[in-house]
């Protein structure tokens, strides 16, 4: 049976040294689109996501990440 879900995403981010493997900055964003729905169905999962939807969606999200990254001062 295939369900409607509003469309949501999360993604995090971190800068790690590669000499010592210290984290230098680390962040998420998430974002959520009401006006969006996702079909969710099959027995494993699945989704049905439009490109203009993903987006959407995670546009925003690098955005964030990226302003946060270049005002750090690792």
């Amino acid at each position: 049976a295939k369900e409607l879900e509003p469309a949501a995403a999360a993604m995090n981010a971190r800068v790690i040294d590669a000499e010592t493997g210290d984290i230098l900055w680390a962040d998420e964003a998430s974002a959520d689109d009401k006006k969006y729905k996702v079909t969710i169905s099959g027995v494993g999962g699945g989704s049905d996501y439009s490109r203009n939807t993903i987006s959407t969606l995670i546009k925003p999200m690098v955005e964030e990440l990226t302003e946060s990254l270049v005002s750090s001062d690792f």
